[in-house]
């Protein structure tokens, strides 16, 4: 059951879940600071949801989840602190703490499946499109997408291109336009 009947308005919380989440994997490849988008109207989301003092019953696999962002901060922290380097240092891993009250919100309001998939879809197609285009009208050598460099935009184009393939598994699945998908 993918319906959070214990609050209200949790209709509207799934919608915006969905396309937030939908957002996240359509844009991230393929518009500029793309994955903030979406990424950034789930943290507000799961802030409003948290801040309503929901009870979350949380599976011990969860729990070690969040330990393990926790961890990752905390390293990171520290080690910024002992080699004396600049606080950005940590812009990275300061992201695993931001993603525990999106994880949190996603365990209870979970996003339509439709809207991931098709999130990925769009996204994987979208940035082929941008690789091709700064491959052959940029005349760029490794096209790099509009992220950090050639070699994170390649892995997660990857990435997404192969959730896209092992998707084909839950199209079919859809009585619903399975010939669309």
């Amino acid at each position: 059951n993918s319906m959070d009947n214990t609050y209200p308005n949790s209709n509207g919380r799934h919608v915006a879940v969905s396309i937030s989440s939908f957002l996240f994997f359509a844009l991230s490849m393929s518009v500029p600071s793309g994955y903030s988008y979406g990424s950034g109207l789930l943290l507000l989301i799961s802030l409003a949801f948290l801040a309503k003092r929901p009870t979350l019953t949380l599976s011990r696999t969860d729990k070690i989840l969040i330990y393990i962002l926790v961890a990752l901060f905390v390293v990171s922290f520290f080690a910024m602190l002992i080699h004396g380097d600049k606080p950005k240092t940590i812009d990275q891993t300061s992201r695993c703490l931001v993603a525990i009250p999106i994880l949190l919100l996603i365990l209870k309001v979970p996003p339509r499946l439709c809207f991931v998939w098709s999130g990925l879809a769009i996204g994987s197609i979208a940035s082929a499109g941008i690789a091709l285009w700064q491959l052959y009208w940029l005349g760029a050598e490794r096209p790099s997408g509009f992220v950090t460099s050639a070699i994170p935009f390649g892995g997660l184009s990857l990435m997404m291109g192969m959730l896209c393939f092992v998707g084909i598994a839950w199209a079919n699945t859809q009585r619903r336009h399975v010939w669309l998908w």
